[in-house]
């Protein structure tokens, strides 16, 4: 029986290994960045993070943040009608976080680059779904939705009263200074 040399010395199994290997470590690459960064997204406008890391749920989620149907999670999943639905999708999610159209486009081509964005940024916070429901005006926050913590404490709603903190009680206006001398100086010599 003759034996090819190359056969002998790499054995198939080895190769399809190593192309795996590579397949796997190309995935991780380009999934773990989603993953977090939709996680820390959730985070940030007020959701549990755990939802990023269920496939069907944090559709779910997702939808929930921009007010949309539940059932368009089946859409998400159907071919070629989900490409619509998902840049509908990325182009709600995209101005819940005040970002324009060129982001949506950017969630939906890079969103290893863009979700991490989303989710890290200390400029970007969520301002609620686009498109409230009916009878509600726009900048309308979900239950238990929004940005944690805003207003901060003390502080009236945007656009009432004065701002800054109101003053503690027993606190007097602060009094002017005392005039100065009358003198002047330096004395003249007299």
């Amino acid at each position: 029986m003759h034996v090819l040399p190359l056969q002998q010395n790499n054995p198939p199994g080895a190769a399809i290994a190593a192309i795996l290997l590579v397949e796997l470590a190309l995935v991780a690459a380009f999934s773990i960045p989603i993953l977090v960064g939709r996680w820390a997204m959730f985070k940030k406008a007020g959701r549990e993070g755990w939802p990023a890391i269920v496939p069907v749920y944090k559709w779910i989620v997702t939808l929930e943040l921009i007010n949309r149907p539940w059932w368009w999670v089946f859409l998400v999943y159907a071919p070629f009608v989900n490409i619509v639905f998902q840049v509908l999708i990325y182009l709600d999610l995209s101005k819940a976080f005040g970002k324009s159209e060129g982001y949506a486009v950017g969630l939906f081509f890079l969103p290893f680059v863009f979700y991490p964005i989303l989710g890290f940024s200390r400029d970007v916070r969520y301002y609620g779904p686009p498109n409230p429901p009916q009878g509600y005006p726009p900048g309308w926050f979900p239950p238990g939705g929004g940005y944690p913590g805003y207003p901060p404490p003390g502080y009236p709603p945007p656009g009432y009263g004065p701002p800054g903190y109101p003053p503690p009680p027993g606190y007097s206006s602060p009094q002017p200074p005392p005039p100065p001398p009358a003198n002047p100086w330096p004395p003249a010599d007299g």
